[in-house]
């Protein structure tokens, strides 16, 4: 950062620091601040997607047990582990597993990209505090809020997004489980197999 002295200082680099100060200040009070910053609102969203994502999945695992409810074979007629082999490992395999790999994985990384961006204008906004200071200009009234304020966002958009996370896998573990359960009646082999590795969680 290019450096001045005394007075100028302070005027050239008030009004670039002024814009991030009100800006962040403008995210603490869930409105969209100007020019590039992230906007916790933005955590809104993304979380939203993952609480449709575990409603789905539980749709899909209710499709799999009524499924699994007719046992390996299925109706009457069906070769032996039919049902199994054609009905509970495609809700296992093909719906939830590719939903889960596919949308699930994209929905949890755009959490993680949005906390890392407001982490970064945090950042970023402290340092220019720091600048600010150095110059002689006092403290701006409300910053020191602001940066509590992004930092709560910041720990409920985690925490939420995991509950939700946690709960997706759990899901998963459970239709490989009930799968896998039906083949052990004499259909050994032909469940779902091993789990998928589970969705990370939000760091």
């Amino acid at each position: 950062m290019r450096r001045y002295s005394g007075y100028q200082a302070a005027i050239v680099k008030a009004p670039i620091v002024l814009t991030a100060m009100l800006g962040l200040i403008g995210v603490g009070g869930c409105q969209r601040p100007p020019g590039n910053l992230s906007d916790p609102a933005d955590f809104k969203t993304a979380v939203h997607a993952l609480k449709t994502d575990l409603t789905k999945v539980r749709h899909d695992l209710k499709r799999e047990l009524r499924k699994v409810h007719r046992g390996a074979t299925g109706h009457r007629g069906e070769p032996p582990c039919y049902n199994l082999r054609n009905n509970v490992n495609f809700v296992a395999l093909k719906t939830i597993r590719n939903f889960v790999q596919g949308t699930v994985k994209a929905d949890r990384n755009n959490v993680q990209t949005d906390i890392n961006r407001i982490r970064q204008d945090r950042t970023d906004f402290q340092k220019d505090l720091a600048d600010f200071l150095n110059d002689g200009v006092s403290r701006p009234a409300g910053a020191r809020h602001a940066i509590e304020q992004i930092t709560g966002r910041i720990i409920l958009a985690r925490s939420t997004a995991n509950q939700l996370i946690r709960a997706i896998n759990r899901v998963v573990r459970e239709a490989y489980g009930r799968g896998n359960g039906l083949a052990a009646h004499g259909c050994i082999g032909d469940g779902p197999g091993s789990q998928m590795p589970q969705v990370a969680l939000v760091t």
